[in-house]
């Protein structure tokens, strides 16, 4: 984080908190295996892989599931849409990971152009709207609406999406994982 563009250093804060506060929404939804800032190493076992994927790493920013994982992709924006360019990171992640799972979450919204690729590689997009219906739906919301009946006595007030992200306490987790191919 440069101290010469204070504004990036708090989106990559806001960044973080919105990773840690997707994965969890997906525990309150019930998601198993939950897992953030899942790094894989790309390790290709007959050596035809391209040679500027040789021994890559990527990052994901959340990834939950047993057998079949769904990846998924958090982009903060304190302003503007999520455009193109960012899907197109995601889907060259998706090409080297394989699999059929991914979304992209944000507070925010997609591009017109960033929703047609992203529909193109059937890529699920969840934006800022969709966020909080999903939060509506989780366990622990369902719980501190069970709660907010008591709110005007205790002072409790539903906070919105933007003020429930900059909140979230953000805990350093890293997994790291192998991924072979046979390419």
């Amino acid at each position: 984080m440069a101290a010469s563009n204070p504004g990036k250093a708090a989106s990559n804060v806001n960044g973080y908190k919105l990773e840690a506060w997707v994965a969890e929404l997906y525990k309150g939804l019930g998601k198993q295996n939950v897992r953030r800032n899942v790094t894989y190493k790309i390790i290709p076992l007959l050596g035809l892989y391209a040679e500027r994927d040789r021994g890559k790493k990527l990052q994901i920013d959340v990834e939950y599931g047993l057998l079949i994982p769904t990846r998924v992709e958090c982009k903060y924006k304190k302003q503007g849409l999520v455009g193109e360019e960012d899907v197109e990171d995601f889907i060259r992640a998706k090409k080297l990971l394989g699999g059929s799972n991914y979304v992209i979450a944000t507070n925010s919204d997609f591009s017109e152009n960033a929703r047609q690729l992203a529909a193109k590689y059937d890529i699920k997009l969840l934006d800022g709207t969709r966020l909080e219906q999903l939060r509506s739906s989780s366990l622990g919301s369902k719980l501190k609406s069970m709660f907010s009946i008591f709110g005007s006595v205790f002072g409790y007030e539903q906070k919105s999406l933007e003020d429930e992200i900059k909140s979230t306490k953000v805990k350093q987790e890293n997994h790291y994982q192998k991924k072979y191919h046979l390419w």
